[in-house]
């Protein structure tokens, strides 16, 4: 039997980004995200109506070397620009997936990611000082699944200008970074495939739901 354990407690390390950003309406839109992938980010969902058995939900990237997104940090980025990433990866099973890229000359943020996310977190290789031509040519090199630019308003991050900031739905903004996927069975109330897909590390589950056999 597959049982679901669920706890809508905020994760320390969600808590610890919101606590380092300065913008009040960025710490925010950071909780929203965080509520938003407590609810979608659960595993897989069943549709019991369906003629033939299938799961389905928000997915991690692949599995795998490739399956990496990279988060580019710019010199003009403030660590408020990257928060929305960094949640959304430090709330999920997926966390072990995000490189982050800093330019070197961004201390500043790199030494509040660290205050956030600890030493480790810098120490480790998704930390890397690259300048823009050289994360230019790193992504060509090594193709990662995706790649989001911290100040990108199309990723749904926050975008500077006259009138303040600006955020995107959080659902759209999640499924910037997520697939949403399903798998399907040719049978009806297939309860061994049901079972055997709904355990698949591939589902995207946030933090406090604990999924067990």
């Amino acid at each position: 039997t597959t049982t679901t354990t669920t706890t809508t407690t905020t994760p320390p390390g969600v808590l610890s980004v919101v606590a380092n950003c300065d913008s009040p309406e960025t710490r925010g839109y950071c909780l929203l995200l965080w509520r938003y992938l407590s609810d979608a980010a659960c595993g897989p969902r069943r549709n019991a109506t369906a003629e033939r058995a299938c799961l389905y939900g928000l997915q991690r990237p692949p599995l795998g070397k490739r399956g990496v997104t990279w988060l580019r940090v710019s010199h003009l980025d403030d660590f408020d620009s990257a928060a929305p990433a960094l949640v959304a990866f430090v709330a999920t099973n997926a966390s072990a997936q995000l490189r982050a890229s800093v330019h070197p000359q961004n201390t500043a943020c790199l030494d509040r990611m660290a205050n956030a996310l600890g030493d480790g977190f810098v120490a480790d290789v998704f930390a890397r000082k690259l300048s823009d031509a050289e994360f230019e040519a790193d992504v060509r090199d090594k193709t990662p699944w995706n790649v989001v630019r911290a100040a990108d308003y199309d990723s749904g991050a926050k975008a500077s200008s006259p009138g303040g900031a600006h955020f995107g739905l959080v659902s759209t903004f999640v499924a910037r970074l997520f697939p949403i996927g399903h798998v399907k069975s040719t049978r009806q109330d297939d309860l061994p495939f049901l079972h055997a897909f709904a355990d698949s590390p591939k589902w995207l589950r946030a933090a406090g739901h604990l999924h067990r056999r």
